[in-house]
C-alpha cells in the first residue's frame, strides 16, 4: 500500500485532467474578450463616421443645421452598425450595446456590455 502512495508515475495525466477546466475557461475568456474588443472597435469606427457626416451637415448654411446633425448621427450609425442604444446631445454622442459570449457561458457570463463615445467638435 505504501508503494502506491509514493508512486510518481501517472501524475501528468492527473494534473492535466485537473487543469483542463481552468485552462479552457482562460482560453474562452481570451476568445470572448477579443470578440468584445473587436465589436467595440467596429462600434467606435461607425460612431466616428457618423460624427464626420454630422459635421458635414452642421457646416451647411441652412437653419437648424446643428439639430439636423444630431439626427444624422443617429440615422447614419443605425444604418452602418445596427440597433444599439445611441444617446446624442449637441456636444457628445454615446452608444452602448451587448455582445453575446460563446465560451464564458460555462462560467455563467451570458453577454458583455460594450460602448463608445465621441465628442461632437466640428
Amino acid at each position: 500500500m505504501l508503494g502506491f502512495v509514493r508512486a510518481e508515475r501517472g501524475n501528468i495525466a492527473i494534473m492535466t485532467a485537473l487543469l483542463a477546466v481552468p485552462l479552457m475557461l482562460f482560453v474562452g475568456l481570451a476568445i470572448d474578450s477579443a470578440r468584445g474588443y473587436a465589436a467595440q472597435q467596429r462600434m467606435a469606427a461607425a460612431l466616428e463616421s457618423a460624427k464626420q457626416s454630422a459635421c458635414a451637415v452642421a457646416e451647411t448654411p441652412m437653419s437648424g443645421a446643428k439639430m439636423a446633425a444630431t439626427a444624422v448621427i443617429t440615422e447614419f450609425f443605425k444604418a452602418n452598425h445596427g440597433n444599439e442604444t445611441i444617446t446624442n446631445t449637441a456636444t457628445e454622442a454615446t452608444v452602448s450595446g451587448m455582445v453575446d459570449t460563446t465560451f464564458m457561458r460555462i462560467a455563467g457570463t451570458e453577454s458583455v456590455s460594450i460602448g463608445a463615445s465621441v465628442t461632437l467638435a466640428c
